[in-house]
Order: C-alpha cells, then structure tokens, then sequence
C-alpha cells in the first residue's frame, strides 16, 4: 500500500499515527483489524516500511543508518542490502567504508536518493 497525495493532505499524519510516533486519542488505526496499540513498535518496523519524501542520514556510521529500523540486521544483512541496491562500491570507496561517520545530519541528494532510500528500508 502507499500513501500519495498533495501536500497537507495528511499522508505524514497517517503514517505518524501508523508507526505509533504518536497514539490516536479517540478511536483506533487498525492494521488488518489489529489496533496498533496492540502491535510492538519492533513488529511495526520489522513489516511496515516508511519511505520520506526527503530522507535523511543520522548522525552515526553508514552501518547504523542502515540498521536505523532493523537493529537485528547483521552486517552480512547490511552488506547485501547494499549489494542489491548497487551502493556497496560507493559505500567501500568512503572514507572508512561502512564505519563512516556522519558527525552532523545530511540531506540526501535526489540523485542519490533511490539507493539510499532502499538501504534505510532494509527491515522488511
């Protein structure tokens, strides 16, 4: 399923509410009739996947912003991920590879976004 819409149509909201960031304070956002509230966040971020229209690298290494929503993912599982997406040559030719640092938030370019975007989605 996706979320398309203008914006301020409320798709962030949704997916606020979805992701429990914030909890709904009359009625229920159900998932295949399960109240979220019922769900663990861990279970919400091992099977629902958020993609942001502008994303964004964490303060951290490349490895960490890769597990951001997968902290179970191993570094063979993070390696391969990368594979399949064609960033690993560009992740090795950093600095220090996976351990790269971020020391302050980093905006992604549109051109780079489609292989960083599946990377940070690896929990699924």
């Amino acid at each position: 399923m996706a979320l398309v819409g203008p914006t301020g149509s409320g798709k962030s909201s949704i997916a606020a509410l979805i992701h429990r960031f914030h909890d709904v304070w009359h009625g229920s956002v159900r998932i295949g009739g399960y109240d979220v509230r019922d769900i663990t966040q861990a279970s919400l971020g091992r099977n629902v996947a958020m993609v942001l229209q502008d994303p964004f690298l964490f303060t951290g290494t490349v490895i960490e912003n890769i597990r951001y929503s997968s902290a179970w993912a191993t570094r063979e599982d993070v390696v391969a991920a990368a594979k399949a997406v064609h960033a690993h040559d560009f992740i090795m030719a950093l600095p220090d590879g996976y351990e790269t640092s971020w020391t302050s938030v980093v905006r992604i370019s549109r051109s780079d976004s489609a292989s960083c975007l599946a990377l940070l989605g690896l929990g699924g």
